[in-house]
């Protein structure tokens, strides 16, 4: 389930699918003029229960409304917006994402989520209809319950010379700290990070190949696998973790383009 946290009203994480908000804090007086100690009270609120052995999704934006999605084994999703009353309501399916991509009755899943710098909800689909498959890149407007289409199947496949393989991909997004969006797409056989401008103002969104292969200061890093990560670092660089790493070992690099 869902769990709110509060601490110093900052966001602070979410993992295991539990949300997690920082507010309130509680300051002891320092023990000696030179070192002063501190202490916190948590206090935790269940928000709502979510179906067990589901891969879900979540992301925050600033006005601490939660957005969640648990992808479906018949590709049938609902993208949720959970707001500070903890009410909750759908702002996104699968079957008006492939309504929107011409394919309709086919089904899909939202294999990533994330929040940009203004405060607009971007996501990842994929989906297909019998033999077609789809994938779109897309925005939604919290402000006008518009949804854009960045990009759809023909531009991603093209960009990420993944070509007729992109059905196979899993996609992760990942909010950059200087306003762009990153695209991590990968399978067993290929893999592609993309770089493009979340901006709703503009009419079309060209996708950059930023890499297919990263290079750390030591070693180069395939990008293959469900156990590398990848988040938003300075200077438009991207942060790389491996937990296939063994313990005690480094594990995290600075990856840039």
């Amino acid at each position: 389930m869902f769990v709110r946290l509060r601490r110093a009203n900052f966001f602070a994480g979410i993992a295991l699918a539990v949300g997690f908000w920082v507010g309130g804090c509680d300051r002891e007086p320092a023990a000696q003029p030179s070192a002063a100690t501190h202490s916190y009270r948590v206090v935790i609120h269940p928000l709502l229960p979510l179906a067990s052995q589901r891969v879900t999704h979540v992301d925050v934006d600033s006005l601490d409304n939660i957005y969640w999605v648990q992808e479906t084994a018949n590709g049938q999703d609902f993208v949720m917006e959970t707001g500070k009353a903890s009410v909750s309501q759908p702002i996104l399916t699968s079957a008006h994402l492939m309504e929107l991509l011409n394919l309709p009755g086919g089904g899909g899943n939202f294999q990533a989520l994330a929040v940009d710098a203004s405060g607009h909800l971007c996501f990842y689909f994929s989906g297909s209809k019998g033999s077609a498959a789809a994938a779109a890149i897309g925005c939604y407007d919290p402000h006008t319950g518009q949804i854009t289409l960045l990009a759809k199947t023909g531009e991603i496949a093209s960009a990420s010379k993944m070509g007729g393989s992109l059905a196979l991909a899993h996609g992760t997004l990942v909010a950059g700290q200087s306003g762009g969006m990153w695209l991590w797409l990968h399978h067993l056989d290929a893999s592609a990070v993309l770089r493009f401008d979340s901006s709703l103002a503009k009419k079309s969104t060209p996708l950059e190949l930023a890499f297919t292969q990263a290079k750390g200061p030591t070693e180069e890093f395939s990008l293959l696998s469900e156990r590398e990560l990848l988040s938003d670092g300075p200077n438009d660089s991207l942060f790389y973790l491996d937990t296939r790493t063994a313990l005690g070992s480094p594990g995290v690099d600075e990856l840039r383009w």
